[in-house]
C-alpha cells in the first residue's frame, strides 16, 4: 500500500494533544482497527508525546473515516500558517494571527468531493500564542499549530479524494503536505505540492 507512515501517538496527560483528547483518541483507536491487516508493515512506527518533525514548508494531515463520520487533524510548524513562531507583539502580528485562525475555521479549506455529501461539523483549532496547556506547544523555540475538523458525510462511499487547493493559497509557506489516510477498505500515504494538491483516497 506503498509506504506505511501511519503515526500511531500515545497520549499522556503533558501531550500537547491533551486539549483535543476525545479527538486524538477517538482517532489513535480507528486508525488502530483500520490498519490491523497491515501491522507487520508498521513494525517501525513512532510512538510519540509530541507533534511530527517540525519542519518549515511541510504541514501533516490525517484522514480517518468511521461509518459516516470523517476525521481529519492538520499539524503545521506555526511559520507555515503566521509567518513567524514568536509570540506576537505588534498590532499587525496579532491581526495576522487572527487572520489566520479565523480562515483555518472556514469551511472549504479542504474540498471534499460534492457528491459525498459532507459537511463540516466541528473545527477546533489551537492558538499556538495562547500560553495556555490547551494550545499548540513551543519545543526549542519552535511552535505548531494544531487543527481538528470533525465532518459527517452521507455518502462515505464517496471520500474519493481531498482537494487541498485552498489550503495551499491561503497559507503560501506550506510547500508541501504529507497526508495520511485509512479509510474503509483503502490506507495509504501521499505528499501534495501546490501544483499537485489533489489527494486520491482511493485503493
Amino acid at each position: 500500500m506503498g509506504r506505511a507512515c501511519f503515526v500511531l501517538r500515545t497520549l499522556k496527560g503533558n501531550s500537547p494533544y491533551a486539549a483535543h483528547g476525545d479527538f486524538m483518541i477517538r482517532l489513535h483507536h480507528l486508525l488502530l482497527v483500520l490498519l490491523l491487516p497491515s501491522l507487520p508493515l508498521l513494525a517501525h512506527a513512532e510512538s510519540l508525546d509530541g507533534h511530527a518533525s517540525h519542519e518549515h514548508g511541510v504541514a501533516q494531515l490525517t484522514l480517518a473515516m468511521e461509518l459516516t463520520t470523517l476525521e481529519i487533524s492538520l499539524e503545521s510548524p506555526a511559520d507555515n500558517i503566521f509567518g513567524f513562531e514568536h509570540a506576537p507583539r505588534k498590532p499587525g502580528e496579532k491581526a495576522a494571527v487572527a487572520s489566520a485562525l479565523a480562515s483555518l475555521r472556514r469551511p472549504g479549506l479542504m474540498k471534499l468531493p460534492t457528491d459525498a455529501a459532507c459537511n463540516l461539523l466541528k473545527a477546533d483549532v489551537a492558538n499556538p500564542f495562547s500560553g495556555t496547556p490547551n494550545s499548540g506547544t513551543a519545543n526549542d523555540g519552535h511552535r505548531n499549530l494544531d487543527a481538528h475538523y470533525t465532518f459527517n458525510c452521507r455518502l462515505p462511499g464517496k471520500v474519493s479524494s481531498l482537494d487541498a487547493s485552498a489550503l495551499f493559497k491561503a497559507f503560501p509557506r506550506v510547500q508541501r503536505i504529507k497526508l495520511d489516510h485509512a479509510l474503509p477498505g483503502s490506507q495509504g500515504s501521499t505528499t501534495l505540492t501546490p501544483k499537485t494538491p489533489i489527494a486520491r483516497l482511493t485503493p
